[in-house]
């Protein structure tokens, strides 16, 4: 694979990079905004993969996880 086409798409390194060395990662996301019949583009930074998951519960490996079960 290229490796710069891997640099702006999510690879699986990234994720596990990310789950291995807890670290988040950011990713470059350009918007097109309009307002007032004024448009203009917007470089974002934005959070794309992160170790905190608050859908799953992460066990302490780091890699397996746990779905949150509610017991009424």
């Amino acid at each position: 694979m290229c490796q710069k086409y891997c640099q702006k798409v999510i690879c699986f390194e990234d994720l596990r990079k990310g789950l291995l060395t807890k670290e988040r990662i950011y990713k470059k996301q350009n918007v097109f905004r309009t307002k007032q019949h004024d448009s203009h583009t917007i470089e974002q930074n934005k959070k794309a993969l992160s170790f905190c998951d608050n859908k799953r519960c992460i066990l302490n490996n780091a890699i397996n996880n746990l779905a949150w079960v509610i017991i009424q």
